[in-house]
């Protein structure tokens, strides 16, 4: 579950091209991340490449957004909610060791405290408030107003 974690991190250039495969004989496992970095640090303020239910602007993201992916992944709702809240949780010990790390300089450890921090807090502000929401059942979702068509449309299949 790679979005969740992009999301938190401001990854705006998340796309499919990012996941890769190692190949081990006939089995296939997905590969270690990579190309995983706070592009908004850089460009403050612009869309998600990878829409998150129909929603590519990080902050109208909402629960209901959450719960439409995981229907679509085949997942429960309250699992993509767990995910999230785990992350979220979990990022500011992770961050406070990767700005402690000596191999960084000075430079680089004001550039994570001032940008990537400031984008990660806002972030987790976000999902905060979405998290507040009840998960929503799939035919919730399907009433909803504020999905593209084509989201609704896939959710449709799902039903």
């Amino acid at each position: 579950m790679d979005t969740p974690l992009n999301y938190l991190i401001g990854n705006l250039d998340a796309h499919a091209k990012n996941i890769a495969f190692l190949m081990r004989g006939q089995k296939a496992a997905v590969a270690p991340f990579y190309d995983m970095l706070c592009v908004e640090a850089y460009l403050p303020r612009q869309t998600m490449a990878m829409s998150i239910a129909g929603e590519n602007k990080p902050g109208w993201v909402e629960g209901a957004h959450w719960d439409a992916m995981a229907y679509e992944a085949g997942v429960a709702p309250r699992f993509v909610r767990s995910v999230l809240s785990r992350m979220s949780a979990d990022l500011p010990e992770a961050i406070s060791r990767v700005i402690g790390d000596e191999r960084l300089t000075n430079e680089e450890r004001v550039f994570l405290r001032e940008k990537v921090l400031t984008v990660i807090d806002e972030r987790r502000g976000f999902v905060a408030d979405a998290l507040k929401s009840r998960p929503s059942s799939i035919n919730e979702l399907l009433n909803s107003r504020e999905f593209d068509p084509s989201v609704l449309a896939r959710l449709s299949k799902l039903s």
